[in-house]
């Protein structure tokens, strides 16, 4: 059975929700799986609407399926952290490579001298070698568009 309510209190794994007016379904699950570890947690605002199954008729027994509002999404327990931001992260990318541009422009640009003898720079000679056959990195496929937030 499928119920709709607004969620009157929120915890950590489970939430209480008002489906009639004096009707109310205590510890509805964020997890459809007790004890489950990994996949999706959808944590609901306070006073969202939400859609509760119900697991043969047990009131006591229910779990969200879907809210109106969302406070958290937590995927397989959120220990990789937060999503980014994709283009905010392609834009800060950028101004990396950005700097990295100019200072191989100077280390494959012409020769800088050492001042006083007029020989070689040999930190510019050691640093061109380094980067040697190495590439800015290109950030164009960065971004699943499969998956939005």
């Amino acid at each position: 059975m499928v119920v709709e309510g607004i969620v009157k209190t929120v915890n950590e794994d489970s939430c209480d929700v008002e489906i009639e007016k004096d009707l109310t379904l205590f510890k509805a699950r964020l997890n459809t799986i007790l004890k489950q570890d990994s996949g999706i947690q959808i944590k609901p605002k306070q006073g969202s609407k939400v859609l509760c199954g119900i697991i043969e008729n047990n009131p006591n027994d229910a779990f969200v399926i879907r809210a109106s509002e969302v406070d958290t999404v937590t995927i397989n327990k959120g220990d990789n952290g937060g999503l980014t931001i994709t283009p905010k992260l392609v834009e800060e990318l950028n101004k990396n490579n950005q700097v990295l541009q100019g200072i191989m422009q100077i280390l494959n640009g012409a020769p800088i001298t050492e001042p006083g003898n007029g020989s070689p720079s040999a930190l510019q000679i050691a640093l061109k070698e380094a980067i040697s056959g190495k590439k800015l990195g290109d950030f164009s496929q960065i971004e699943n568009e499969k998956i939005k937030h």
